[in-house]
């Protein structure tokens, strides 16, 4: 239901995903499997647009604390972004 209002927030709802090949969420530490499906369905496919959603969105995303453990939503923005500049400083 999160990610629906989220996709409905950001105009994603119905979209079809046509731009890059979705970046590995995984390399994220705290970023699952699971967790990178939730990302991609909620349309945050790549690590750019990871890095640019707001904390407060994540957690509306990830409402249960996995593992008892609340996600660290500032470090994968961070990594992300960081992830996103190496990606760009190879071309």
């Amino acid at each position: 239901m999160q990610a629906e209002k989220l996709m409905e927030k950001h105009g994603r709802k119905n979209a079809v995903y046509g731009g890059p090949q979705p970046d590995d969420m995984t390399k994220i530490l705290g970023i699952g499997p699971v967790g990178a499906s939730v990302l991609y369905r909620a349309g945050i496919c790549t690590y750019e647009q990871l890095a640019t959603t707001p904390v407060a969105d994540l957690e509306a995303l990830f409402p249960v604390a996995v593992a008892g453990d609340q996600p660290d939503f500032a470090a994968w923005v961070a990594r992300a972004t960081m992830l996103a500049d190496e990606k760009h400083a190879d071309k």
